[in-house]
């Protein structure tokens, strides 16, 4: 075999020499595309350290690297892919939802939002062309949000937007669907991933951001290891391009989430760009193409 690998600067790799460390995987070791042998990670009197295939000692403090949660970013995702219905409306599971994908357990649900300051108004001479604006009317007594709840909810699932608002009374104003999103968002998708995944802050950010839609879109019950297995098996081992193969959601009616799949597919082959790598038993394995 020709001359070992010298150490490189390409970041991927370098942040799995980093992951050996913060993960503890003693013996573990990194090869390149052609198996050649280009690090390794050893036991010393001072904790693990890592070495090149020579078996000289590599710093690998330089390779730290964090990557905040890019909730900014997300935030933009979701008014992407969800888009925003400012009154009361059947998702195509048939429950009722408002704004940014909010769902509504019940009347009594969409009268504590109110109350909690998410405030409800009129629909009485609202310009519906521009109904992201916090129309000028009245706020509205809460009779009438329960009297919505209870219209909506009778009515057939899966209908445009459109056909629901003909129906209801009561919007949820601009400025509230704006702060409801930023609620959700934390309260949901960041405290989810969070609890669920303690090398999160390792993850590339395209990574993270498929993960807090996951956990987002479907929920914490929804989404887990169970009803994702191979999802679960391919981020466990940092195979981003294997989790693109896993990733297919639908919605409540059966359908195949088009437009999300894709954009979640892209995200993840970008993650793999960036991060050619993941576990194999024992050792790091750098993936070509």
């Amino acid at each position: 075999m020709g001359p070992m690998p010298r150490l490189r600067s390409n970041v991927a790799e370098a942040d799995m020499l980093q992951r050996l460390i913060t993960l503890g995987h003693i013996g573990w070791a990194v090869y390149d595309g052609d198996g050649h042998l280009v690090w390794r990670l050893a036991e010393a009197h001072t904790g693990a350290m890592i070495l090149d295939a020579n078996s000289n000692p590599i710093d690998g403090g330089q390779f730290s690297k964090r990557h905040a949660l890019p909730v900014d970013t997300f935030i933009s995702e979701v008014k992407l892919q969800e888009g925003c219905v400012p009154h009361l409306y059947l998702d195509t599971s048939g429950k009722v939802t408002v704004g940014y994908g909010h769902m509504l357990t019940g009347a009594d649900a969409a009268v504590e939002l109110h109350r909690a300051g998410f405030t409800f108004v009129a629909r009485t001479n609202i310009c519906l062309s521009n109904e992201l604006e916090s129309p000028k009317a009245a706020v509205v007594r809460i009779d009438q949000i329960r009297l919505d709840f209870h219209t909506i909810s009778h009515m057939k699932a899966g209908q445009i937007a459109s056909a629901y608002g003909k129906a209801a009374l009561v919007q949820l104003s601009g400025r509230s669907m704006e702060r409801l999103l930023v609620q959700d968002v934390r309260d949901v998708a960041v405290k989810g991933v969070k609890s669920r995944f303690n090398q999160l802050h390792t993850y590339p950010e395209e990574a993270q951001l498929v993960l807090l839609d996951f956990m987002y879109n479907l929920g914490a019950t929804k989404f887990n290891s169970l009803r994702w297995p191979k999802f679960h098996h391919a981020l466990s081992v940092r195979d981003w391009k294997g989790m693109s193969e896993e990733c297919d959601r639908i919605d409540g009616a059966g359908n195949k989430l088009t437009k999300r799949n894709q954009r979640t597919r892209a995200l993840l082959l970008s993650a793999h760009k960036k991060e050619p790598y993941f576990i194999y038993p024992k050792r790091f394995k750098h993936l070509t193409g």
